[in-house]
């Protein structure tokens, strides 16, 4: 009996044992092999997983004699292949992103879902991350494999996919400070980052410290990389240095000084000395030399031909010092403001006396008046003389 090859499918059918020309006799069959697994086999029956086995039959009848016989015949897995079905779509969202890899037969009838492996590619590098399915953006090598069975051949397949960072929109805040402050913080606004996420985008803005605008530019190199910018933020202008206002922050070298006082300034001609230091000058022509309210020196000076000449020299206390460069008194601020108030009183009096003499005095009023009279008459006779 020559040898066989035998398929799984075609082993149950297959017609083992045999029988003796004489029918009467019984012949037996034995079976030893080694099936597909590595495993031996020993028995009466034949095996109908893979594997190679012999056969020998035999008479075991007294009254019939037989030379025995063999045959060997090997039963063949089925053949099987792996198709792959990739994720379609993948850009990352924070899943996991698993291969689909599915075992045929040769009649591509669906067998079993195959073992799937990952294994990431990182440059020139190769990361085996094993059963894992991968989340992070980057390159992926998927591996299926089979390992096969009584029935069905092993069988590998590989696959290559890529997972996509994330496209996010940056728009760059606005910012501003003064002139000498320390810089604020730069700051952004990010639209499809997934919450935990940090998209690790850093700003950094155009130098200079003076007064103006400044671009602020953005910094990639450490941007996460399961994302990607979907345009390049614009930043002009976005960082202002203005500067200090002085409505809005005080000059630290300008110092404020009290007034101390009022200082009037008579008309035009007109010098006052208040008590004290106060210097008062009348009306042109006249000079007047207040000691207080009860004396004065006064010396006028008439007009030409309609105007007498008269001179005056009133009585003077000689216990009064009335020169004002000798007098000297140090007062306190309360004593000058109560003397600037005194001195603007005492200006007010001054201004009518120039005219009409100082009307506190009635007695010396009283005397000028008699001898400016007196002067005129005098005047008056001595021109009609001379006519």
């Amino acid at each position: 009996m020559p040898g066989h090859v035998l398929s799984v499918s075609k082993a149950s059918s297959f017609n083992f044992g045999g029988y003796a020309s004489d029918k009467k006799a019984t012949v037996k069959a034995s079976y030893v092999g080694i099936a597909w697994n590595g495993k031996g086999y020993s028995s009466s029956t034949p095996s109908y997983k893979a594997g190679t086995y012999t056969e020998t039959l035999y008479v075991t009848d007294a009254a019939y004699s037989a030379t025995p016989i063999s045959r060997t015949y090997t039963i063949t897995r089925a053949n099987t292949h792996i198709i792959i079905n990739n994720p379609v779509d993948c850009t990352y969202d924070g899943s996991a992103f698993a291969v689909d890899a599915t075992v045929y037969d040769d009649n591509n009838n669906e067998v079993t879902k195959a073992n799937v492996t990952y294994i990431r590619v990182d440059g020139g590098k190769y990361i085996y991350l094993g059963f894992t399915a991968p989340v992070e953006a980057g390159a992926y090598i998927a591996i299926a494999t089979y390992p096969g069975d009584a029935t069905h051949r092993p069988s590998a397949a590989k696959s290559f996919f890529i997972i996509h960072p994330k496209a996010v929109k940056v728009n760059i805040d606005y910012k501003e400070k003064y002139v000498g402050d320390k810089d604020p913080e730069l700051t952004y606004k990010a639209e499809g980052v997934l919450d935990g996420d940090s998209l690790g985008l850093k700003l950094t803005r155009e130098a200079g410290e003076e007064a103006g605008y400044y671009d602020i530019y953005p910094d990639t190199s450490s941007l996460n990389p399961n994302y990607k910018l979907a345009e390049t933020p614009d930043g002009t202008d976005h960082f202002h240095i203005l500067k200090r206002d002085s409505g809005e922050t005080p000059n630290p070298g300008t110092t404020e000084t009290p007034n101390p006082g009022t200082t009037e300034t008579p008309d035009p001609g007109t010098t006052e000395t208040p008590d004290p230091g106060t210097t008062e000058t009348p009306d042109p022509g006249t000079t007047e030399t207040p000691a207080d309210d009860s004396s004065a020196t006064t010396t006028e000076t008439p007009a030409d031909d309609s105007s007498a000449t008269t001179t005056e020299t009133p009585s003077v206390d000689p216990s009064e010092n009335t020169d004002p460069t000798t007098k000297t008194t140090k007062k306190t601020t309360t004593q000058k403001k109560a003397n600037t108030k005194k001195a603007t009183t005492k200006k007010n009096k001054k201004s009518k006396s120039s005219k009409t003499g100082d009307a506190s005095n009635p007695v010396l009023y009283m005397v000028v008046s008699v001898f400016a009279l007196v002067m005129c008459a005098f005047i008056v006779l001595r021109r009609r003389t001379d006519r």
